[in-house]
């Protein structure tokens, strides 16, 4: 008996004895995605089939194409290309603060709705017709589904402009809209190329990313440990500080000052100072408490209270009123209505911003503005005084603080919460700066207490009271500002982190460290120039060392890497032979004028020797002489001219003008010359025309001058003479610049193979231009960098703006200026309108009326009390992407065309040629030679360019023989692996497009020496199939123009293989005969030794005849032997 459990592998094995696996669990059949066959597999929208009617209409509309030209053009994707176009287009038109009411916005505005509805039609259609996840070419979940999925996307936030009453958090995801440019993308498929070539590094772009990120850390805690608070210094210049007092009592310095009496009831007022500093006779001084009498008394009348702090580091409070402290998150405390009155809840309660002449206008409600004005002033006021009115005598007496009735916590929070004052005691225990000198020594001190007191009393009112102390503190005392020196600090690590990200791209970072060179390692105490200058300076400079020469630029290897790999794998299809053959045929035939002049025997005498005068590399190196001359004496003018009648300046300011009538001498010569040996083929060089363009202008300008009509035209002349500098070009055509001439064009070269990447640049220059209108158009332009030049008010100007900060130029400021919320406009003495109240929608008519239409000045939406993350999202993704990524695809086209200019010069190669032509064998310029010569030319011409080093390869060492038949060279000696190469028609005179076209081919197989022969030449006959680009296409054309270059039938090259084939066979066949007669001979030699007998003749005849035999048909009887 086999138990049961034995038999179970036997059930699930299979035919070869492995066992089968295991079946899937129900829950493992629900997780993996489902296989053809099964549902939802192949399923639009997870219920209509493949064969469902509507989804073959469906795919029907998507295929849909009709001929043009050589071409199917899909009519759908073109339609929906011409709506992402002009949807665009509205976009770009349409801003916040137009009027709606305009007929050009209104008819924009409606548009975007009919773009939005043809959109979600257009995706509506794609998902019936293809599978939603699963299946093939699946809309979300197929190779480059990317792209589906930015349609999704944009598609879906345009369903969200049709929802009403959205808070304005939520209207922010409405700017999405202005991904439509991105599109276009999708449907070029040169852009998508380069597109594609980004978003691939975008892996390799991450990890560094991260590692960046992890430095970027390391970096900010140490920057923020020691230069937290204290990149502040005080407004004021006439302010003394403690290193102004005496060192003895510089440590224990507090100010006198006399503080509003009364219970609280009166309108509140800043302390003032009694006193005042007499200085010493060294660099510090002392103050003097009784100069300026008592409190209570004369200019200190109702400030009866005398309030001193207990130490240098007991906390001083500015009090102002918080703009958030009525937001439904502040539930601690609430500051009295006197201070703090009710914000403006409506448009129509915001103050006016016109002026005097328009303020009076009718129909503007005037009281319902002076509650925006009340509010504006009372947000705008600052109050320096105790923060609790403790001092070190009341504690040690055990009295009331004197001045706690108007200290900063009982006016601005009477009431607070218990667990904050609890949370306050503990901080004050604990804090790292304030107290920490007066308990250092006693911690149960009437000084420590009384230190403590105020602290607990500025942290129980925090967003009303700001504690100051030390230099902050005297600063604030004497009428000054405590104010931050930059835009920007490293008070945490959030804020440290994103200053190190403007530093890491050379934004900014000298201002940054030279603040930083000028701190004191603590908070509160006023700068001193270079106080900690070479610490700062060594972090500084190893972190923009470390961040941009290091991190920054391995991105942009990063980037160029890929973009050189995709181009490489993009070019597979064509070998580097192939391609070399193809850009020196193009380099052939855009030569338009290969020879200045043909036919030089059928010229005159006189006109023959001035041909070869103007051709003479001579007559070019004088003419460059006065070029650079004439350009030295234009390098000296200055401005204002030298009006000095001193014999030296008179005698230059002629020597000058004779100069300048001899180079208009020179160059009409030159002019007038080439024109009577050229005559018409002079115009067909564009540096004659720009030549006689300069020549004609400067003897215009020479003879209003001499006949003094009163036209000044001298300034005219003198630009049109300062662009004959651009023919100092021409001198890198000497061999002693070849290296700046290979630079020079690869700069020609990639200018016309940037221009994919400029609309790449440019689309997502439009891109964040919308989106910045939308963003940050009604945001004021009261700033110090965004301003009437920088913003975003409409597309045009948001586009410069980015244009201007795609170089690196201030876009840190902008970004810190965006960034302003409420409370910084006011205690910079200003003011903004809340984001939901300047609704350009609804309430146009009113911020018109108001002026704030004409000069907007919206404040930034918050997400949170005073924080708004949309300005550093942006403008950090523009930078990183704008200025790293994109100018970085920049750079690698650049180096792409260096190095096609590096690797070989086609240029270089026809014009050795053009000049062993005309200098040996044809001087005449006939452009034809007899075959002969056209061998030998195409042979030395090789061997020329090998000398000079334009190809590599093994020395040609050709030596051409000479017949007297036929086509005058032998042929049959000539070398089989340059004979299979030759494509010309044997003719009895050969053209020089068509010798020039054989030197190319011969160069491009000498220099592929790795390959065989007969591969090279199938490469090359195979090439321009193979390539389609819009070029190559061109040339094919120009070529089958010339009948000379079709090679087609019978060509030189078959020639020779024949003749090599015929002699070959020869003498293949004479070896056979001399083998027979050999074999013949041998065979006679034997038989007549073996007659020499009877028996042996016998045996003789007998072997004849059974071989004989043996050769005969079946049936056949052999003759009887003899």
């Amino acid at each position: 008996a086999v138990p049961r459990t034995a038999l179970a592998p036997l059930k699930n094995a299979r035919a070869d004895g492995r066992p089968a696996p295991a079946e899937p669990s129900p829950k493992a059949r629900r997780r993996r995605a489902p296989r053809k066959g099964e549902w939802p597999y192949g399923f639009s929208w997870f219920f209509f089939p493949e064969d469902f009617p509507t989804r073959r209409a469906a795919r029907a509309v998507l295929e849909f194409t009709v001929p043009v030209g050589e071409s199917e053009v899909n009519v759908f994707d073109f339609f929906i290309l011409v709506c992402i176009v002009v949807s665009t287009l509205c976009l770009m038109i349409d801003y916040p603060l137009a009027d709606p009411k305009s007929p050009v916005i209104s008819a924009v505005r409606s548009l975007d709705t009919v773009f939005a509805c043809i959109f979600i039609g257009e995706m509506s259609i794609k998902l019936l017709a293809l599978p939603l996840f699963w299946g093939e070419g699946a809309y979300l979940w197929s190779s480059g589904c990317g792209w589906n999925w930015l349609d999704f996307i944009v598609v879906n936030v345009s369903i969200l402009g049709f929802v009403g009453g959205m808070p304005p958090e939520l209207k922010t995801l409405r700017i999405l809209r202005a991904f439509r440019p991105l599109r276009v993308l999708k449907r070029a498929e040169a852009l998508k190329n380069i597109v594609e070539a980004i978003f691939n590094s975008m892996k390799e772009l991450g990890v560094l990313l991260l590692v960046f990120m992890l430095f970027l850390l390391i970096f900010a805690l140490v920057f923020m440990m020691y230069l937290s608070g204290t990149l502040y210094g005080c407004s004021e210049e006439n302010v003394w500080f403690h290193r102004d007092v005496g060192d003895a009592a510089g440590l224990n310095f507090t100010l006198p000052l006399c503080v509003l009496g009364g219970n609280g009831s009166r309108p509140l007022a800043s302390a003032m100072v009694r006193g005042e500093w007499v200085e010493g006779s060294s660099s510090n001084g002392t103050w003097n408490d009784l100069a300026t009498g008592a409190c209570g008394v004369g200019q200190y009348a109702g400030f009866e209270v005398e309030w001193r702090r207990a130490s240098p580091d007991t906390p001083l409070c500015v009090g102002r009123c918080d703009p958030f402290w009525a937001a439904p998150w502040n539930t601690t405390y609430a500051a009295p209505m006197d201070l703090c009155p009710r914000k403006y809840a409506s448009t129509e309660e915001l103050p006016h911003r016109c002026s005097d002449s328009v303020a009076n206008l009718p129909g503007r409600n005037a009281f319902q503005e002076s509650i925006g004005f009340h509010y504006i002033e009372k947000m705008q006021a600052s109050y320096v005084m105790p923060c609790g009115g403790a001092t070190e005598q009341s504690v040690a007496d055990g009295d009331e603080p004197p001045a706690g009735p108007n200290s900063c916590r009982s006016r601005y929070c009477p009431v607070v919460d218990p667990g904050l004052v609890e949370t306050c005691r503990r901080q004050a225990d604990l804090h790292p700066h304030f107290c920490l000198d007066s308990c250092a020594t006693d911690d149960g001190s009437a000084r420590c207490q009384a230190c403590k007191l105020e602290f607990r009393a500025a942290c129980e009112c925090p967003d009303f009271c700001r504690p100051l102390m030390k230099d902050g503190a005297l600063c604030a005392e004497q009428g000054g500002s405590w104010d931050a020196m930059l835009s920007h600090n490293f008070d945490n690590v959030f804020n440290a982190m994103l200053l190190l990200i403007e530093i890491s791209t050379t934004e900014g970072w000298v201002d940054a460290m030279y603040a930083a060179c000028d701190t004191q390692w603590a908070p509160y105490i006023q700068p001193m120039r270079d106080a900690t200058a070479p610490f700062w300076m060594f972090w500084f400079t190893v972190w923009v060392l470390f961040s941009f020469m290091f991190l920054m630029n391995l991105g942009v290897g990063i980037i160029v890497d890929k973009f050189m790999e995709m181009r490489s794998e993009g070019k597979d299809f064509i070998s580097a032979a192939q391609l070399m053959w193809i850009k020196t045929r193009l380099s052939l035939q855009k030569k338009d004028l290969i020879f200045t002049l043909t036919n030089l025997h059928e010229l005159s005498p006189l006109r023959r020797k001035a041909y070869d005068f103007i051709e003479n590399p001579v007559f070019d190196s004088v003419i460059m002489g006065f070029i650079i001359f004439n350009t030295m004496i234009m390098a000296t003018a200055t401005f204002p001219e030298g009006e000095s009648m001193e014999p030296g300046a008179v005698y230059w300011r002629l020597i000058k003008v004779v100069l300048n009538y001899i180079f208009a001498f020179v160059f009409s010569c030159e002019a007038v010359l080439k024109l009577y040996v050229l005559r018409g083929s002079y115009w067909k060089d564009s540096w004659n025309t720009f030549d006689f363009v300069c020549v004609m202008a400067t003897i215009v300008g020479i003879v209003l001058t001499v006949v003094d009509t009163g036209i000044n035209v001298s300034s005219v002349a003198s630009v049109i003479r300062i662009f004959r500098i651009a023919r100092l070009f021409k001198l890198l055509k000497y061999k002693a610049l070849q290296n700046l001439n290979k630079l020079f064009k690869s700069m020609i070269i990639s200018v016309a193979k940037l221009a994919n990447v400029g609309i790449v640049a440019m689309l997502f220059l439009v891109l964040f231009s919308i989106l910045g209108v939308s963003l940050f158009s009604t945001i004021s332009q009261e700033s110090d960098t965004h301003d009437g030049h920088g913003n975003f008010e409409h597309f045009i100007n948001g586009f410069i703006t980015l244009f201007r900060a795609s170089t690196g130029e201030a876009w840190n400021e902008i970004m810190h200026d965006l960034e302003k919320h409420e409370g910084d406009w006011f205690r910079e003495g200003s003011w903004c309108t809340p984001a939901d109240l300047f609704d350009t929608t609804e309430k146009y008519e009113v911020l018109r009326e108001k002026c704030l239409i004409a000069h907007p000045n919206a404040c930034v939406l918050t997400f949170a009390p005073g924080w708004s993350p949309l300005p550093w999202l942006y403008w950090i993704g523009f930078t990183w992407f704008i200025g790293l990524v994109i100018m970085n695809v920049v750079i690698a086209v650049i180096l792409e065309g260096y190095e096609e200019t590096k690797s070989s010069d086609e240029a270089a190669i026809v014009k050795a040629c053009k000049r062993l032509w005309g200098t040996k064998y044809d001087p005449n310029r006939l452009m034809t030679v007899p075959f002969p010569d056209a061998i030998r030319f195409i042979v030395e011409a090789i061997q020329v360019l090998q000398r000079e080093g334009e190809i590599g390869g093994e020395p040609v060492t050709v030596v051409v023989p000479e017949c007297d038949t036929g086509f005058g060279v032998d042929l049959k000696k000539f070398p089989l692996k340059f004979g299979k190469a030759l494509d010309i028609k044997p003719v009895a005179r050969v053209e020089f497009q068509v010798a020039a076209r054989q030197v190319l081919r011969f160069a491009t197989i000498v220099a592929n020496e790795d390959k065989d022969t007969e591969t090279m030449i199938n490469e090359l006959d195979q090439c321009d199939a193979k390539d389609d680009r819009r070029d190559v296409k061109k040339m094919r054309k120009l070529e089958a123009k010339d009948p000379a270059l079709q090679v087609e039938g019978y060509t030189l090259g078959l020639h020779i293989a024949a003749i090599l084939l015929q002699r070959n066979v020869r003498q293949a066949m004479n070896r056979t005969r001399r083998r027979r007669k050999r074999g013949q001979a041998a065979r006679d030699a034997q038989g007549n030794l073996v007659q020499a007998t009877p028996e042996g003749r016998q045996m003789y005849l007998r072997r004849a005849a059974d071989a004989e035999a043996a050769a005969l048909p079946i049936g056949v009887t052999p003759p009887a032997p003899g």
